[in-house]
């Protein structure tokens, strides 16, 4: 039995040399110090060792196999090396061992970590060391690294604790003094320009948001991170709680460069490419004719969008030249809304402009279709006002006595129009058609609108007459008119056409209840609208994790009238509702999460929590053919598919719309597609898996309305 033992081992030990390739490892002293130890080689679980002779060394290594070369010296330190299989000969620089001492600190109340790793790299220009990571020795907060004597970049990892980045540390530097560890995540990158160095850049880290007003911003504030760029344009971020961030490098001779959706957790977040600002843009307009009236300019207003598309602030205005011309200059890179205006004030041209060049130009023709017309209600001519709207452009001219009116719009088409009577304080909405006969030159266009009216009383809970409240006349989900009531809470809207309405008033926060009422000829049956004191609720939005939402945008519908809301810093948002509301019916939509849509009660002593999950599907929702917007029922939970839409992007488009489709991503379950809010509605029914897509074709809901057309 010894005898076959020992041959198998021979026969073993013979393939082993066979299959075995020899690697030669030599060291180069990159300060002229010979080194001594041993040179380690593992790979496939395998571990070979082999002792230095004159700083060189022999191993037979098995074919096939890649394998990490490494140096073991007490006075020597080199950085390791990766080799793939097979024979070769390798060089490993090496530099005398030094040491780097420090003292950690931590927060009041945080436990200082019993590990600690460097993670040595060569500087730019440096010598040729890639990252490289050792363990340290730490005792009482007191830690000691190996480092070779030569300049080198150090990070130092602990674990639970954001990385200290220490930069170019000299041979001579023996002390790193004290080094500050932080809880929490991080993010670190670069910051870049083409024109100079990024030193002194501002980044900032702020909560992901859909609200762009200041208000939320200063709400927000708490959470805003902001650190300098270093001569090599490096930044880091401490102390960053778990979100979903919004990442913007900044100076005030450039355009801001901006990383949106950055999800943080609990460790560091490496951008990976540079925040690259580049230089602020020239903005020319040319206006054709360049005049709307002789020696009298055009206006041109300058608005910034802001980053999601909610709103706007003004940026600059103006007036053209002699010739047409305007400009601007030292614009920030991004979306912009210009508006050209004649001398009445009128805005006659819009542009959405995305300014992306060095020299933006822009061309805007503006056309001259004169028009003259009447106004009347029934068979009263109206004198006041009628503006024009369409696009963006706004176009108001006087009516006399006679209704009669006359000017110019920019082209033909169907406007939406709005009468403002001189004796009411009312207006109404209606359309018109602005088109000239062939071989007319002036477009008629006479608004005859219905004789129709609604009129009433507005009180107050004592029944009191409340003065100056708004009035607004509703068509199903349209708004036809609106109006104030008098000194004596009395109101009378009239121009509306015959049919079901709803109207309703509101002062402020304080709104009335919604009354139905019939248009009909004649004298209108006297409503009563009581306005209610709203009661204030405060909701939480929260992750599974017990985590605020911050940043959420939320959409809801209180008395019929579109509301929008951002959660603070804690994650929780305030409604006003009348009194005695049951429950609130919301869409939120959150950075980094699925839309959740949900019906909020609103009894009890506790507020409400609603918990948001992380967990999502897709519902791709068809509109081609569909008429009106279709409802998206979850559970109890109802609202329209625009309240599930997140704002638009800085290109202008609604972030869902894919190739004809609204591509929501929403938390998975079941879901509703319903013509209508009400229970006899058509309604179509799908289950959201989580990771899946689901389709639905609103256009089935209305087939024979799709018939007709």
């Amino acid at each position: 039995m010894a005898r076959l033992l020992a041959a198998f081992v021979a026969v073993w030990l013979g393939a082993l040399s066979l299959s075995a390739a020899t690697v030669g490892v030599r060291l180069q002293p990159m300060d002229g110090a010979p080194c001594s130890g041993s040179i380690h080689a593992t790979g496939a679980g395998t571990a070979v060792q082999r002792l230095l002779g004159e700083s060189e060394a022999s191993v037979a290594l098995p074919h096939g196999t890649a394998w990490r070369i490494t140096l073991a010296s007490e006075d020597c330190w080199a950085p390791p090396v990766e080799l793939p299989a097979g024979p070769a000969e390798v060089t490993m620089p090496a530099w005398r061992k030094r040491l780097l001492r420090g003292e950690l600190r931590t927060r009041p109340g945080i436990a200082a970590p019993e590990t600690l790793r460097a993670v040595v790299q060569a500087p730019p220009g440096g010598a040729a060391i890639a990252a490289t990571e050792t363990a340290c020795r730490v005792r009482e907060r007191r830690w000691v690294c190996e480092l070779p004597s030569t300049t080198v970049d150090v990070r130092l990892l602990a674990d639970g604790f954001a990385p200290v980045y220490l930069w170019d540390v000299a041979p001579a530097t023996a002390s790193a003094g004290t080094v500050q560890l932080e809880r929490g995540g991080s993010v670190a990158g670069w910051v870049a320009r083409n024109d100079r160095s990024a030193e002194e850049v501002t980044v900032e880290l702020t909560p992901a948001v859909y609200g762009d007003d200041a208000f939320t911003h200063a709400r927000l504030g708490a959470r805003r991170l902001s650190a300098k760029a270093n001569a090599r344009g490096f930044f880091q971020l401490t102390g960053v709680t778990p979100g979903v961030f919004t990442l913007a490098a900044r100076a005030s001779d450039a355009s801001p460069a901006l990383l949106e959706e950055l999800r943080v957790d609990d460790v560091e977040v490496v951008v990976a490419e540079p925040l690259l600002l580049t230089p602020l843009a020239l903005l020319d307009v040319h206006v054709t004719p360049p005049s709307p009236k002789p020696e009298l300019p055009w206006r041109v207003e300058l608005d910034r969008v802001t980053l999601r598309g909610t709103g706007r602030e003004r940026v600059t205005a103006g007036s053209t030249t002699h010739s047409g011309h305007w400009s601007a200059g030292k614009l920030p890179r991004g979306r912009y809304h210009l508006a050209i205006l004649d001398p009445a004030g009128s805005t006659v041209a819009t542009r959405e402009l995305q300014v992306e060049n060095d020299r933006e130009r822009v061309a805007i023709a503006i056309g001259e279709i004169p028009i003259r017309g009447t106004v009347f209600i029934g068979e009263q001519p109206v004198e006041g006002t009628i503006a024009f709207d369409a696009g963006g452009r706004t176009l108001t001219f006087s009516t006399g006595a006679d209704g009669a009116f006359d000017g110019a719009v920019p082209d033909e088409g169907r406007w939406r129009v709005r009468i403002t009577p001189r004796e009411r304080t009312q207006q109404v909405r209606s359309a018109a058609d602005v088109r000239r006969r062939e071989g007319e030159e002036v477009a008629t266009v006479d608004v005859h609108l219905p004789a129709g009216s609604v009129a009433g009383k507005v009180v107050d809970e004592m029944g009191n007459p409340v003065r100056g409240a708004d009035i607004l006349v509703l068509r199903g989900a349209a708004f036809d008119a609106n109006a104030a009531s008098g000194d004596d809470g009395t109101f009378m809207v009239t121009g509306l056409a015959c049919g079901e309405v709803t109207v309703r008033a509101r002062s402020g926060s304080v709104e009335s209840d919604r009354v139905a009422a019939t248009v009909a000829s004649g004298e209108p049956a006297p409503l009563t609208l009581v306005m209610r004191e709203p009661a204030t609720v405060r909701i939480a939005i929260r992750q599974l994790n017990g985590a605020p939402v911050v940043g959420a945008m939320i959409h809801a519908v209180v008395q019929g009238r579109p509301r929008e809301y951002v959660t603070g810093p804690t994650g929780t948002f305030t409604a006003d509702v009348p009194s005695g509301t049951p429950f609130l019916d919301v869409a939120i939509i959150a950075p980094g999460l699925p839309v959740k849509l949900d019906r909020v009660p609103l009894h009890g002593d506790a507020p409400p929590v609603v918990q948001m999950s992380a967990a999502a599907g897709r519902l791709a929702i068809a509109l081609d053919g569909a008429p009106p917007w279709p409802i998206v029922r979850r559970g109890a939970a109802a609202l329209a598919l625009p309240f599930l839409l997140a704002p638009r992007h800085p290109g202008g488009a609604a972030r869902e719309l894919v190739d004809g489709e609204f591509l929501l991503t929403v938390e998975p379950g079941e879901y509703q597609l319903c013509s209508g809010p009400r229970p006899g509605d058509t309604c179509l029914g799908a289950v959201v898996t989580a990771g899946g897509v689901t389709r639905l074709d609103a256009g089935t809901l209305w087939p024979q309305r799709e018939r007709e057309r």
